[in-house]
C-alpha cells in the first residue's frame, strides 16, 4: 500500500512539473514574469521637448532630496527621426543610467538630415548609500554619489551648488 501512495504521489508531483514548465509562449498583449528578482530601485525619464534650438549638451542640473536624485539634460540627435531611449544597469550600490539615441525613423518615410538637439528630464532613487553614473551615448557626463547621512538640501539650494551653476550657465 504504501509503494501505490509513494507512487501515485511521485506520478501527481512530476505532472505538476511537466505543467509549470511547457507554458505556451506569451502573445503579444499578454503579461509574463521575466525576472523573479525585484529591481530596489525607482525611476522615471521622460523627453520634454524636441527639436532645441540650444546646444549646451549633457546634464545641465541637478537636485538631490531626500536621497533622490532629480536631474535634466540634453543630447545631440543626427535627424529629428532619432529618439531618446535610456537603460538602467545594477551594479552592487552603484548604478548606470544610460541614455542613447535611437534611429525611430520608417524605412519608407524620408527624414530630413539636420542636427537637432532633445531634452529630457529623469528621476533615481534607491536604498542609500549608492552612486549614479548618467551616460551620455557611452560617455560619463557625471557621477552622484548619495551617502548614508545624505541631508535634504538640494544641490541648487547650496551656495556652492548655485555658483557651480552659474559656472555651468557660461560654457
Amino acid at each position: 500500500m504504501k509503494k501505490i501512495v509513494a507512487l501515485a504521489i511521485l506520478l501527481l508531483m512530476t505532472g505538476v512539473a511537466l505543467a509549470v514548465v511547457d507554458q505556451p509562449e506569451p502573445e503579444e498583449g499578454d503579461m509574463a514574469i521575466t525576472s523573479a528578482e525585484p529591481e530596489n530601485y525607482e525611476y522615471s525619464f521622460e523627453v520634454v521637448e524636441e527639436d532645441m534650438n540650444e546646444t549646451d549638451t549633457g546634464v545641465t542640473d541637478y537636485e538631490v532630496e531626500e536621497g533622490k536624485i532629480e536631474f535634466r539634460g540634453v543630447l545631440e540627435m543626427p535627424t529629428p527621426c532619432h529618439t531618446l531611449i535610456e537603460d538602467i544597469e545594477d551594479i552592487d550600490e552603484s548604478y548606470l543610467f544610460n541614455i542613447a539615441v535611437e534611429d525611430d525613423a520608417d524605412e519608407e518615410e524620408a527624414c530630413p538630415q539636420v542636427i537637432t538637439y532633445q531634452k529630457y528630464e529623469a528621476s533615481f532613487d534607491a536604498e542609500k548609500p549608492y552612486s549614479l553614473e548618467i551616460v551620455h551615448e557611452g560617455e560619463t557626463v557625471e557621477v552622484i554619489e548619495i551617502s548614508e547621512d545624505e541631508e535634504t538640501e538640494t544641490e541648487e539650494g547650496s551656495l556652492l551648488g548655485s555658483v557651480i551653476n552659474w559656472f555651468r550657465g557660461l560654457f
